[in-house]
């Protein structure tokens, strides 16, 4: 017969065992979905970064427009710093998420991308969203 402290330990360790498996369990579940998800991502990424290239298209115009004009250039000529400096910005942003997109994705919206691009954009999340973060602050 078993002491009660040594029953009582072994239900410990299979109850902690239990606990590890339904973690590990929910960690690959919610993996799994991110990767499922991820061309979706994709795109939306790609989305985002196509309206940030018009707002960046926009910015250029401006300042070329301006530019020509002496009365814009003395009422506007405080601006050109801070204007140039936000497109800098905006263009390392926008390269830096190029970066992460998925080759063929990039070239091609209707390929497919393959489990290895789907697994290592999970990966590239956080990173991602950081630059998001970053590029939406910039544009306001």
């Amino acid at each position: 017969m078993t002491d009660p402290l040594t029953a009582l330990g072994g239900a410990a360790s299979v109850v902690q065992l239990v606990d590890v498996a339904l973690r590990f369990s929910r960690e690959a579940y919610g993996f799994l979905c991110a990767v499922r998800d991820a061309p979706e991502d994709v795109k939306e990424l790609r989305h985002t970064l196509h309206d940030t290239e018009s707002y960046v298209r926009s910015l250029r115009d401006y300042i070329n427009e301006s530019s020509g004009s002496t009365s814009t250039t003395d009422e506007f000529g405080a601006l050109s710093e801070p204007i140039t400096r936000a497109i800098k910005g905006l263009c390392n942003d926008i390269f830096q998420l190029q970066t992460i997109l998925p080759p063929n994705f990039s070239t091609n919206p209707a390929s497919r991308i393959t489990w290895t691009q789907r697994a290592k954009w999970v990966f590239d999340k956080k990173r991602v969203k950081e630059i998001k973060t970053t590029l939406d602050s910039r544009k306001d």
